[in-house]
Formats: structure tokens, C-alpha cells, sequence
């Protein structure tokens, strides 16, 4: 008996690993609706994976939907605390959401875990000063001058540390 080859052929809508690779393209395509329609299947299918939710985070937060973003990224943070990038995207949602003082609990969460990270100091720093903490503000300056002196970034922070 021969085998049918097509009865070998997976089919790419249900295979969660190339429907995750379609939805991150949307993504990077900035297709947030189809992106947000791949993502909800996958979290449909699979509610613990960490990762199809903060990319159902993201494509909610391209269509500015906040609050859905803001639990999506909750639930992702809940499933996997170790990967800081969700605790900045979060910290975005909550900063536009009017929650400066969560977002930088989750910037610092972040930092905590990748404390060199120049990038997420330099958004502390800019959510300290918005908040108008200005200790915070010349504390987290201090660390990146220890990382980075030369850090022409800095000279955006000068001025503001001062209360």
C-alpha cells in the first residue's frame, strides 16, 4: 500500500508554531488586527503560554487597546516573571493608562533583573522625572554614569534631576 503524501502535510492553521511565526510577521508589519486574531486563537488553545500572551499584549497595544493589553501582559507576567521585556511593556501600557506610579514599579522590576540595561534606566529615569521624583531621577542617573559616563542621553536628565 502506497501512503498519501498529502495525508502527511500538517495544516498550517493548526500548527501553533507557524501560526505564532504568522502572527509575530503581522507584528513586525505592524498588522495589530490580524496580528491580535492569530494571538487570541493561540491563547485560546493554549491560556498558559506566556509568550502568545505578551503578543497578544503587543498587538492589543498597537490598536491602543490599553486595558486589554494591560491584562494580557498581567496574565504573561504571571505565567513567566523572568523576562524583563514584559514588565517594560506593561510599564508602557500603565504610563498611558495614567498609572506612573505602576508603570515605574515594573520599570524597576525590570531593572532588577537586567540592571545594567541602559535602556531601561534611561526609561526610569524619564518616568521618575514625569512623576517628579527627583531623587529617584538623580539616583538612576548616578547608575547609568556608573555604567555609561559618556552616555549622551544623560544630558536630557541634567537639567530635570533638580528639584
Amino acid at each position: 500500500p502506497t501512503s498519501d503524501p498529502v495525508e502527511n502535510v500538517v495544516e498550517p492553521a493548526c500548527d501553533p508554531e507557524i501560526m505564532c511565526k504568522l502572527g509575530v510577521s503581522y507584528l513586525r508589519d505592524e498588522l495589530h488586527g490580524k496580528a491580535e486574531e492569530i494571538f487570541q486563537q493561540l491563547v485560546m488553545t493554549c491560556p498558559e503560554n506566556a509568550i502568545y500572551l505578551s503578543n497578544l499584549g503587543l498587538a492589543l497595544y498597537g490598536q491602543k487597546k490599553l486595558e486589554e493589553a494591560l491584562g494580557a501582559y498581567q496574565k504573561a507576567i504571571a505565567l513567566d516573571d523572568t523576562r524583563p521585556g514584559r514588565y517594560i511593556s506593561l510599564a508602557q501600557v500603565l504610563r498611558e493608562l495614567d498609572r506612573l506610579e505602576d508603570a515605574i514599579l515594573h520599570v524597576k522590576q525590570a531593572v532588577s533583573i537586567e540592571e545594567r540595561n541602559l535602556e531601561y534606566l534611561l526609561l526610569l529615569a524619564d518616568m521618575c522625572r514625569a512623576a517628579e521624583k527627583h531623587e529617584d531621577v538623580r539616583a538612576t542617573i548616578q547608575l547609568i554614569m556608573e555604567i555609561d559616563p559618556e552616555d549622551s542621553r544623560l544630558q536630557d536628565f541634567q537639567d530635570s534631576s533638580q528639584p
